[in-house]
C-alpha cells in the first residue's frame, strides 16, 4: 500500500470502506463508462452514491483519500503476489480509502487479496493517523438479498440452509473485525446492517402475506443480531440498524405483506420509493440507491460517527441536505 495515500498533517477524519455496490462510487468511469445505462444513465452527473455526497457535503471534516484510479487487473495482483508484491485488486476509480467494490461478497473481504487485507495494509501504513479513523463494513446484501434467496425463505421457512448461509456471511465479517481491532486498538468501526429487499420496487409483487413478512424478518434478524452482538464485544464498533432507518423515512410494507410507502420532501421534490433515474425516485433504473436516498443515508452515518464514534464531525443538517437537492434539479444555479 503506497504510504503516499495518507498525508499524517491532514487533520481531518479518516473513513475507509469495506463493501459492496452500495458504497462503490457511482461515478467510476471504467466500471461504469460514459454513456451507460447504469448508476443514473444520462441523470450521471446528478446522481451520487453516499461516498460522494460525503465528500461534497463534508469534504472540509472527512477523508475518504484522494480520488483517482487504483488497482490492477486481478491476475496481475496475483502474479505479483508470488514475488511478494502486494498490488490493489481490483481496477476501479474511486476514493483511495475505499476498497468497495460492485458484486462483492462476504467472501470478498477475506480472500488473500481482498478487501480486508488491502485495508489492513492501509491502517498499517500510518497507524497513528488512523487511531481517530473509521471504517465503515456495508457487506452482505449479494450473499443472503437476492431475489432467489428471499423467495425461498418468504415461501419455505427461515431454514438449516438458510442459517448456514448467514452465518458464512456474518463470520467473514466478525473475522474483519476482529482484524481490524487488531491491526488498531481505537480504529472505529461501523457495522451496516442488512437491507430487506423486500422493499426493492421490483419485489412488491412478491412477499404478499404475513407469514412470507416473518419468515424474511427471522432471517434478517439472524445477521443483524450477529452485528448487534458485535458492536456490543469490540470496543469502539458501532451498529446501524438500516431496516429501522428506512422504515422511519420511507415506511415498507404492511403487515400481509402489501407495500405501504410514503414519500419523502427533499429540496421542493417528493421522493417515493419509485424506480428510475430522475431525482424524484429512490432507486435508479438499475436498481441502487438513488442520489436523495444515498443523501439522507450520508446524513445518519455522520450522526452515527459523531454519536456512538465520539468523532468530532458536524451535523449535516435539514437544510444542507435541502440545499444540496435543490442544486441538482434542472434549471439550478451551478455553484461556484
Amino acid at each position: 500500500m503506497p504510504r503516499d495515500l495518507v498525508d499524517a498533517d491532514d487533520q481531518r477524519v479518516p473513513l475507509a470502506v469495506l463493501g459492496d455496490s452500495d458504497s462503490h462510487a457511482f461515478h467510476d468511469s471504467i466500471w461504469f463508462p460514459p454513456g451507460s445505462s447504469e448508476r443514473g444513465g444520462r441523470h450521471r452527473s446528478i446522481t451520487f452514491q453516499w461516498t460522494e455526497v460525503l465528500a461534497r457535503l463534508r469534504d472540509g471534516e472527512v477523508n475518504q483519500g484522494r480520488w483517482g484510479v487504483y488497482g490492477s487487473h486481478p491476475r496481475v495482483a496475483r502474479v505479483a503476489s508470488w514475488v511478494g508484491l502486494p498490488l490493489r485488486a481490483p481496477r476501479k476509480q474511486d476514493y483511495a480509502f475505499n476498497f468497495a467494490t460492485s458484486g462483492a461478497t462476504c467472501e470478498h473481504l477475506l480472500a488473500p487479496r481482498g478487501q480486508l487485507a488491502q485495508l489492513l495494509r492501509l491502517l498499517e501504513s500510518a497507524p497513528s493517523y488512523w487511531a481517530n479513523g473509521a471504517v465503515v463494513i456495508r457487506i452482505g446484501i449479494n450473499d443472503i438479498g437476492t431475489g432467489p434467496v428471499l423467495r425461498d425463505i418468504a415461501a419455505n421457512g427461515f431454514r438449516d440452509s438458510a442459517r448456514a448461509r448467514v452465518a458464512v456471511c456474518t463470520s467473514a465479517i466478525e473475522t474483519a473485525v476482529r482484524a481490524i481491532r487488531l491491526a488498531n486498538a481505537t480504529v472505529r468501526i461501523v457495522l451496516v446492517g442488512i437491507a430487506d429487499n423486500a422493499n426493492w420496487p421490483p419485489n412488491f409483487d412478491d412477499f404478499r402475506s404475513a407469514e412470507a413478512m416473518r419468515n424474511l424478518g427471522l432471517h434478517h434478524d439472524a445477521y443483524d443480531d450477529v452485528l448487534r452482538r458485535l458492536a456490543r464485544e469490540v470496543r469502539h464498533t458501532c451498529f446501524h440498524d438500516d431496516r429501522a432507518w428506512f422504515r422511519d423515512r420511507w415506511g415498507g410494507r404492511d403487515p400481509e405483506g402489501g407495500p405501504a410507502y410514503r414519500a419523502v420532501e427533499v429540496g421542493g421534490l417528493s421522493v417515493g420509493m419509485t424506480q428510475g433515474d430522475g431525482l424524484e425516485h429512490a432507486i435508479l433504473g438499475d436498481g441502487h440507491a438513488g442520489t436523495v436516498l444515498n443523501t439522507l443515508w450520508a446524513r445518519e452515518l455522520v450522526a452515527l460517527l459523531g454519536s456512538c464514534a465520539g468523532l468530532p464531525l458536524t451535523p449535516i443538517t435539514t437544510t444542507e441536505v435541502d440545499e444540496f437537492v435543490r442544486g441538482l434539479r434542472p434549471g439550478a444555479p451551478k455553484r461556484g
